[in-house]
């Protein structure tokens, strides 16, 4: 009993830990096929659509753009198929809006 017990302090210590630590997510987009879909949070209808335009333009079909709170900002983050230059692209066009 007492091992169980244990093991589920142990858990319940690494779920409090893994809450604190992971990204505070403020959107999410997904773009398939070209096609642009907003997961999760609230973003401008514009800058869902910049980001369908730009990553069509580099040659991007499928992909993942997420707004990560930092501070009183948030930044971008983006999937390993998001080549750097349509990444700083989507940077610029982001601050632009803001």
């Amino acid at each position: 009993m007492q091992l169980f017990l244990m093991i589920l302090l142990a858990a319940f210590i690494g779920w409090i830990i893994w809450s604190i630590s992971r990204p505070r997510y403020q959107f999410v987009v997904k773009v398939r096929d070209g096609v642009p879909d907003v997961l999760r949070g609230s973003v401008s209808r514009a800058f869902v659509q910049e980001i369908a335009e730009v990553s069509t333009r580099h040659g991007v079909r499928d992909c993942v753009v997420r707004g990560i709170a930092k501070g009183e900002r948030i930044g971008l983050s983006f999937s390993e198929t998001v080549p750097a230059a349509c990444q700083q692209q989507l940077r610029n066009l982001w601050i632009l809006s803001s």
